[in-house]
């Protein structure tokens, strides 16, 4: 198990190339040469899952470097300290896409395999919805769970990257593709983002930015309820204050990281990461009835094991 600590701004390893130009030029046609036969279902999409005590990376930890509150990259394996009564930083991440869907997974007790997503309008999530016994706890004829799900998809940014001695390098290439997917409590937290970034207006337009104009902070905070203690996530941005963050955390048009940001979101509009998402959750899964953060399919019983 990897853990980065919220306060270590130092890279782990540098790597110095001896003897190689300044510069780099390539042709037109070397331009993503070998990948022709590739799609986006064909790499492994990381995602960030909040840990909580449950979670089988807090339980394996015995130096306490991986706790409860992090932020998890179930692709990296690296934990980061996202706790923000603790102060700690958690992730830099921009927003491109969002979708809304009724994931499904087989009962834990019958191997807790995903099944697949559904459309939230669809006429069968309407009939599963419309007869679930207990809000949230949805069944289908089956017997499988239907989870409702927001899953937002962007580019995760180290921060040791964006942000330098000399300033903010909007131009970094330590970017990733990632998706974060919400559920339960969690979905509260993320439409109080999304409605404040939609309610934002281009400046001397009334045109509203657009979802990937701005780099967001995500963080946890700890939250009570009757299934036991947990951690709920935090968007804010990610610079600034209260009334300086919107124009210090929004991202130059021509930098490298509105371009990867824009270009993520005309993929996943596109219908480019549905293949790409359900093969990530399907190997979260593995067939063992526990997602890639120890938590079960039958995360609906209980926030405190929801998988993010």
């Amino acid at each position: 198990m990897n853990a980065k600590k919220s306060d270590d701004n130092k890279a782990l390893a540098t790597v110095k190339a001896a003897g190689l130009p300044a510069e780099y030029e390539y042709e037109d046609t070397d331009m993503g040469a070998g990948f022709e036969n590739l799609e986006a279902g064909d790499f492994k999409t990381p995602s960030f899952s909040v840990l909580q005590s449950i979670s089988e990376q807090v339980k394996a930890c015995r130096d306490g470097s991986v706790r409860a509150g992090m932020l998890y990259n179930t692709a990296s394996l690296i934990a980061y300290g996202a706790d923000a009564k603790e102060k700690e930083k958690g992730i830099l991440f921009v927003p491109s896409y969002v979708t809304h869907m009724f994931n499904e997974w087989t009962p834990r007790k019958e191997g807790g395999a995903f099944i697949g997503m559904h459309p939230p309008h669809d006429q069968f999530v309407r009939d599963v919805v419309a007869a679930a016994e207990e809000y949230g706890k949805n069944r289908t004829p089956k017997g499988n769970d239907l989870v409702e799900t927001y899953t937002v998809y962007g580019i995760f940014v180290e921060e040791d990257a964006l942000v330098t001695p000399e300033g903010i390098n909007w131009d970094c290439f330590d970017l990733t593709q990632c998706f974060i997917p919400h559920t339960s409590t969690k979905i509260g937290a993320l439409k109080n983002m999304l409605g404040r970034k939609r309610l934002m207006r281009i400046p001397g337009t009334a045109k509203p930015f657009p979802m990937y104009s701005h780099v967001w902070r995500l963080q946890t905070v700890p939250q009570s309820h009757a299934a036991g203690d947990s951690y709920n996530v935090l968007w804010n941005f990610a610079f600034g204050d209260a009334k300086t963050g919107a124009v210090e955390s929004r991202i130059p048009t021509a930098s490298l990281l509105y371009q990867t940001a824009k270009d993520f979101y005309s993929l996943c509009s596109s219908g480019g990461m549905a293949e790409a998402t359900e093969k990530s959750l399907s190997s979260q899964s593995g067939g063992s009835g526990k997602t890639i953060d120890g938590s079960s399919s039958e995360a609906i019983e209980d926030d405190v094991e929801m998988p993010f």
